[in-house]
């Protein structure tokens, strides 16, 4: 039996206006990196990306839309675990995110447009985007694509979202799924900065 879809509706989302505050999309990226990256979502996504750069011969990936980079950096950690070499992230973003930290990544601190990613930055490697392509209208992710076929970079998408009627029920209970994530999201990120005071302490009495 085929199963219903409902038509594609181009709806806004609160990150992408350019009216709200950093600290606001900061925290609403960190919230869906934090969700995506603990349920291991993108994990299937490793051995697909890993087979292009083997094929196509790149040495990084160039995120595009990366926000505050969670799917990517946790993808990147386990494909440079499974190719046994070192892999380069370069975090890109309209809005970036200038609070991103990892020894693992490069964050890029100015804006980008996905639509004509510039090379001379270095942003050569296999193009990604995760749980971001839906944003775009379908003109804006043609020429996403089209960019990437121009400059003969490969591009692989990934998204997690359906458009069909069950889908609906996730948006019914996502305030309160939020609401539970955020409480600890911020345990989490309170955590790392005390761990991350603590280390530095232990460095100065070392010292």
């Amino acid at each position: 039996m085929k199963k219903l879809k409902f038509p594609r509706l181009h709806l806004f989302e609160f990150e992408d206006l350019k009216c709200l505050p950093n600290f606001l999309r900061g925290y609403i990226t960190d919230l869906l990196s934090y969700q995506i990256t603990n349920f291991g979502i993108y994990k299937s996504a490793v051995p697909k990306i890993a087979e292009v750069l083997n094929k196509s011969d790149q040495q990084c990936v160039v995120d595009l839309c990366s926000g505050s980079g969670g799917p990517s950096i946790g993808v990147i950690e386990e494909l440079s675990s499974l190719l046994k070499r070192d892999i380069k992230l370069y975090l890109i973003d309209k809005f970036p995110n200038k609070k991103v930290k990892s020894n693992s990544v490069i964050p890029i601190l100015e804006s980008v447009d996905a639509q004509n990613v510039p090379l001379h930055l270095g942003l050569k490697g296999m193009r990604t985007l995760f749980t971001s392509f839906h944003h775009f209208k379908p003109e804006s992710a043609q020429k996403i694509l089209q960019d990437s076929v121009d400059k003969q970079m490969p591009i692989g998408i990934f998204e997690i979202i359906e458009r069909k009627f069950s889908s609906l029920f996730t948006l019914i209970v996502a305030p309160i799924t939020c609401l539970i994530f955020s409480l600890f999201l911020f345990a989490s990120k309170k955590g790392r900065e005390e761990s991350q005071q603590c280390t530095q302490k232990i460095r100065l009495l070392s010292s």
